[in-house]
């Protein structure tokens, strides 16, 4: 206490408080933390529109030769790679022709896929010795629209082949599929095969499986024969 000029009695004030440098620190340590959390909602972020991300990838295939090892190696590649396939071919000529592949998945799985297909042999030719395909075309690579459906909803359903008879059930199988005008991108249609010729080319390459009415080649069978796989070119 201090004594005034006229005997008052008055309590000293302690002097006020400076801002202090641990009070700094501490505010900037909490900017710099508000920031952290704000990077990692964005890697967040970006993360997740990154694994939502969906590429369609469709490519049409001329003619496949040993459609059973063709397809074969087409459905491991779609396992390894975690994508989901479906495979429409038509019958001529005593083989598979006119081939149409659609692929969900990553952008990264569509690409590795595409590589592979144009770098490694997957086919045989007219003399039966393995070869690269080279008749493969890209009909479409897009991102898809989340509203569309998506293959894969089961295990089993991750990777089918199906036979189809012409260009409009090929079209109405896509369509579908959520796929539309992709037929009108590709080629003349091939000429119906002959009843004889069709019925030994398809014992070459069916197992005795049906889904939905239509036969289906399975990418994991094995006990198929391997009849006709040189077929010509």
């Amino acid at each position: 206490d201090v004594i005034g000029n006229r005997g008052e009695v008055r309590a000293e004030l302690p002097p006020l408080p400076l801002p202090s440098v641990p009070v700094v620190v501490e505010k900037a340590s909490v900017t710099k933390e508000e920031q952290r959390e704000e990077a990692k909602v964005e890697m967040l972020s970006d993360s997740a529109s990154e694994v939502e991300a969906v590429m369609e990838l469709l490519v049409h295939i001329d003619h496949m030769n040993d459609a059973v090892g063709y397809t074969k190696l087409l459905g491991k590649w779609n396992t390894q790679l975690g994508l989901c396939g479906r495979l429409f071919y038509s019958m001529g000529g005593g083989r598979c022709v006119s081939i149409v592949v659609v692929l969900q998945g990553s952008p990264e799985a569509t690409r590795e896929f595409l590589q592979r297909l144009r770098t490694q042999s997957v086919d045989v030719d007219r003399s039966g010795r393995p070869c690269k395909e080279r008749q493969a075309t890209v009909l479409r690579q897009e991102p898809m629209q989340r509203n569309r459906p998506r293959l894969g909803s089961s295990t089993d359903d991750r990777w089918q082949c199906v036979e189809y008879t012409g260009r409009a059930e090929l079209d109405a199988a896509l369509t579908a599929l959520g796929v539309t005008h992709a037929t009108a991108l590709l080629g003349p249609q091939p000429s119906p095969q002959p009843s004889s010729s069709r019925s030994k080319a398809q014992q070459s390459v069916h197992p005795n499986t049906h889904r939905g009415g239509k036969r289906v080649i399975h990418g994991n069978t094995s006990d198929v024969t391997r009849e006709g796989a040189a077929a010509e070119s």
